[in-house]
């Protein structure tokens, strides 16, 4: 009971807090452009609060904290007195406008930079930039590096924690970068030149130093395979998602780099493997495939083995050993935070995209109870990642509040660029049923959200 009500608690005052953000954007830049504001609400339905100020905008909080709106001065939703025409919002220029409606997603953007940027000043927790496997044949093995190294700098910037080392590395990439790293054992310091023109970062939902070749101590592999993909050796030998290797080649599988290893070593060989599938022993015959694999900027190749899987990865089992507190000096916050709302960007826009086009399954969309036991976690868990909670939530709502749907900022948006090549607004008809269809869309997200969130609790 108690951990509901904090997760309520938490919930509202996270909502209530982005929302009051992103509709500031609006007003602030409205009153910039000179519309007339008249009211500035937080919440829907009854009035808890209000009050009026000098200029006559009346400011609300009202019952239900799941959204709120700026309501400004429009002749084609009300009479306005000659007086006020030019503080209408219908009379101001496209750019204008734009400006307005944009300001509210850009706030969004703007809270989730100075909310990052207040976590790295104020000391991130994160783990050393230890090196615990390297893949064979890797950009990393190339140069030199090998399990057991800490990565000290790179190109003379001090990484104490991975997500400083991956941050100055990516900013490396299509560069060779000098970097310092130090045996733990020894304590000796060495250094090395990592070749990151050929670094292929993959895509937004994979850690971008697993196509370097680097695995951090952050992670582990288990031996259970997530992924197989489609028409592939292992989709070909019967290998399903879920199953868990327990020998190859009669042998007990000892680390998942010495099965990659394995794989990679044997293209066109046939892998003797014994899988746990639902508790029960299966024995199955993996016919490997092949594949070229550039090991120079010359052109040399080599062929390789491959079986399309990928093994279940999660977070280090006793990663505390290796935690450490990451505090950085405004400009490297800055930077660092300026690096994580891009990322956040970056990987919202693709899972929507995938969303949209049935590469996700819907099932994955979460509502107002996934988020309330998100922000109830994240404050368990300290000011910090709470402030990281919110960071990632405001650029989901700047984001999800750009889509061109008409009730939408996005979909403002698109009926001012139909206004700006068609050299006349859309008409009221056309705007007001798709605002009734934008709202059907909306409430149906909503719906299987929520479907979502008690499907799952």
């Amino acid at each position: 009971m108690i951990d509901l009500l904090w997760n309520m608690l938490t919930f509202i005052i996270s909502l209530t807090t982005l929302v009051a953000v992103h509709e500031f954007g609006h007003f602030w830049v409205a009153r910039r452009c000179g519309v007339y504001v008249e009211r500035f609400s937080i919440g829907f339905g009854k009035r808890l609060w209000s009050t009026k100020d000098a200029k006559g905008t009346e400011y609300i909080i009202a019952l239900i904290p799941l959204g709120g709106y700026v309501k400004m001065l429009d002749e084609r939703i009300q009479t306005v007195p000659l007086q006020l025409k030019n503080q209408a919002f219908n009379n101001k220029t496209i750019l204008q406008r734009t400006a307005i409606i944009s300001a509210g997603p850009l706030a969004n953007f703007l809270f989730a930079l100075l909310a990052w940027l207040c976590a790295f000043m104020i000391g991130v927790r994160d783990v050393r930039s230890l090196i615990i496997d390297v893949i064979p044949n890797s950009i990393a093995e190339k140069s030199g590096m090998i399990i057991g190294m800490e990565l000290k700098s790179v190109d003379g910037v001090k990484t104490p924690c991975w997500n400083s080392a991956r941050l100055e590395l990516l900013k490396k990439v299509g560069q060779q970068v000098p970097v310092e790293v130090v045996m733990t054992k020894s304590g000796q310091l060495e250094k090395k030149i990592l070749d990151l023109r050929d670094w292929d970062l993959g895509n937004n939902n994979q850690d971008q130093l697993f196509n370097l070749g680097i695995m951090p101590c952050c992670y582990q592999f288990t031996s259970v395979l997530s992924h197989i993909a489609p028409n592939s050796p292992a989709e070909k030998a019967g290998l399903r998602i879920g199953d868990k290797i327990v020998r190859v080649n009669h042998d007990l599988l000892d680390s998942w780099l010495s099965f990659l290893t394995l794989i990679r070593k044997n293209p066109n060989q046939s892998l003797i493997l014994e899988i746990e599938r639902q508790g029960a022993p299966v024995i199955l015959t993996l016919k490997l495939g092949e594949k070229w694999v550039n090991i120079s900027r010359s052109g040399n190749r080599i062929q390789e083995g491959f079986a399309g899987i990928m093994l279940e990865m999660l977070p280090l089992k006793d990663i505390e050993r290796y935690e450490v507190t990451c505090r950085y000096n405004l400009y490297s916050a800055f930077s660092h935070a300026a690096q994580k709302v891009w990322e956040t960007i970056s990987l919202t826009v693709s899972t929507l995209t995938k969303l949209i086009l049935g590469k996700i399954p819907l099932n994955h969309l979460g509502g107002p109870i996934s988020i309330a036991i998100g922000a109830g976690a994240s404050a368990n868990n300290g000011f910090v990642y709470y402030l990281i909670f919110l960071a990632l939530i405001s650029v989901n709502l700047g984001i999800v509040n750009l889509l061109p749907l008409p009730i939408l900022d996005g979909g403002h948006l698109l009926f001012l660029a139909m206004e700006k090549s068609r050299g006349r607004p859309i008409s009221e008809k056309i705007q007001n049923f798709s605002y009734r269809i934008g709202l059907i869309f909306l409430l149906l997200l909503i719906v299987i959200a929520l479907y979502n969130d008690f499907s799952r609790f």
